[in-house]
């Protein structure tokens, strides 16, 4: 039998003979006196609101404290995402820089061949009779 709080004086008879009265106050109410009181609104039930209210808030709080997680595992993704994404474009930038450096290293090498080339011609014309070219024969 559950222990309800009447607010109000219950009169109720369970044989239909018998009135039993039911102050203000706990009681053991089960079956259809249970039913009754309901029925009347004198069973005092804030505390069962003040529970249920206490079980929503409870609720609320915990779906705010996981879309507060969700959020900050969100930014932390976005975060990470950022920083993979200039890792890959430093990592781009330095081998880009790379082939410049060897495009220029091999640049520089040609220039020098061409260089060491028409140097090496003039040499020879210069050793050549006069008249007559290097190479020519």
């Amino acid at each position: 039998m559950p222990v309800v709080k009447l607010i109000d004086l219950f009169k109720f008879s369970p044989d239909g003979i018998q009135v039993k009265d039911y102050e203000p106050g706990e009681h053991d109410l089960d079956g259809r006196a249970l039913e009754v009181a309901e029925s009347l609104g004198i069973i005092d039930d804030s505390e069962a609101r003040a529970a249920a209210a206490a079980a929503k808030k409870a609720e609320e709080d915990a779906a705010a404290a996981a879309a507060a997680k969700k959020a900050e595992e969100d930014a932390a993704a976005a975060a990470a995402a950022k920083k993979a994404e200039e890792d890959a474009a430093a990592a781009a930038a330095a081998k880009k820089a790379e082939e410049d450096a060897a495009a220029a290293a091999a640049a520089k090498k040609a220039e020098e061949e061409a260089a060491a080339a028409t140097a090496k011609k003039a040499e020879e014309d210069a050793a050549a009779p006069k008249g007559e070219k290097a190479g020519k024969k």
